[in-house]
């Protein structure tokens, strides 16, 4: 029935185009309609790329066992019909997952094997921002930046906003981290940050913000920017980014006796609601050290 392959065609494409803007709960939707129609029409590349979408929105809402699931599926698919991007999808999700539960090393070694076989397919510039931040964080910052400057060089060159805006924030944001390269940082941040809202890549503008916040200095400024960047990652759902920023804010607050039981409150919430998702899954390990460590903040 053609009617259906389009469809499928069409809610693959809306599953995208939400990822891109970071309305993530509409683009797991969209995705998980076209996996269904998938099922029916055994139209393998097309779901291959329909598992790999779903994946990459499912992480992005804490959906971690679900995501990896679907991962898995397109991984298999890309891999019997040698659709060599969709495998590359893939790894982007099982590494974004560990390099969110902050084991790099394994983060790394996922990227890697994306970037290879994403060749030429321009995937392969979000694995390599992804890849760059994951190096700096084992130390190997000379190589991590190496990549984050061309990723963000090729696809603002080839005009792929989305991806050049997001390498940038993460060029940016390992710039200050290992203080490489920073005399025009915060001006570079401003005009980054007013790129991202332009577009809107919205994920990019929390990252930035966040960013502002850290690099400007001033206290009032850090809790301004970073209550701004809590609520545009609850507004994108971001469960993993949310308490990553929670984590920074309780951090300052802790160190200057202001109070942040509001905030503790909120990342013991999300700790329980994502706990679930790691049980006798292939990260159990990585969760469970993340979740140890983040729990051991409100004790500080």
């Amino acid at each position: 029935n053609p009617v259906s392959s389009e469809a499928m065609l069409i809610y693959t494409a809306i599953g995208l185009a939400n990822y891109i803007k970071g309305d993530f709960k509409a683009g797991y939707e969209a995705s998980c309609k076209a996996i269904e129609l998938g099922k029916k029409l055994e139209y393998q590349r097309m779901s291959g790329y329909a598992y790999a979408y779903s994946a990459l929105n499912g992480h992005n809402l804490g959906l971690l066992d679900e995501a990896w699931e679907h991962a898995n599926q397109a991984l298999n698919i890309g891999q019997t019909y040698g659709h060599y991007e969709i495998s590359a999808l893939a790894y982007r999700t099982f590494g974004n997952t560990y390099m969110q539960l902050g084991d790099y090393q394994s983060a790394v070694e996922y990227f890697q094997k994306g970037v290879q076989v994403a060749g030429e397919h321009f995937v392969a510039l979000e694995l390599m921002t992804l890849l760059g931040y994951s190096l700096a964080s084992i130390g190997q910052v000379k190589e991590g930046l190496e990549y984050l400057t061309r990723a963000y060089e090729t696809a603002s060159q080839l005009h792929l906003g989305s991806i050049s805006v997001y390498a940038h924030s993460v060029l940016l944001f390992n710039r200050s981290v290992h203080n490489v390269d920073n005399s025009n940082l915060l001006e570079e941040i401003e005009h980054a940050l007013a790129d991202a809202k332009s577009r809107p890549v919205n994920k990019a503008v929390v990252i930035l913000q966040a960013l502002f916040g850290r690099v400007s200095k001033r206290p009032e400024d850090f809790i301004k920017q970073m209550n701004e960047s809590l609520q545009g990652a609850s507004r994108l759902s971001d469960l993993l980014l949310e308490a990553r920023l929670l984590q920074d804010l309780i951090v300052h607050k802790k160190n200057r006796d202001l109070p942040c039981k509001t905030e503790m409150d909120r990342l013991d919430a999300i700790l329980e609601e994502l706990a679930p998702r790691a049980v006798g899954m292939p990260y159990e390990n990585a969760w469970n050290k993340y979740y140890n460590s983040m729990k051991t903040i409100g004790n500080l």
